[in-house]
């Protein structure tokens, strides 16, 4: 019976385990096309130093509403930046 639970336990732990590294994994990819997504957007648009701030504090607004924590005007530029640190890779 202890051989049992121990090979269960062993099991559940590993499932959360590799449940957590996906969700990572999932954040990252949407991350990195967010900020895909940011700059082909700016890419079309004018004066894109004004253009990109009234952007990203839109952006920023919109998804805060919708989604809450984790899009600030400063993470959207993280995004930005991640996107075009790797997007060749």
């Amino acid at each position: 019976m202890k051989d049992l639970i121990h090979d269960i336990r062993d099991l559940i732990l590993s499932a959360r385990q590799a449940v957590v590294q996906a969700v990572d994994l999932i954040q990252v990819l949407t991350n990195f096309e967010i900020g895909r997504r940011i700059v082909v957007h700016e890419q079309q648009g004018a004066e894109r130093a004004e253009y990109g701030k009234a952007l990203l504090k839109e952006l920023s607004a919109e998804l805060t509403d919708e989604f809450g924590r984790g899009f600030s005007r400063s993470n959207l530029e993280y995004m930005r930046k991640f996107y075009l640190t790797y997007q060749d890779r």
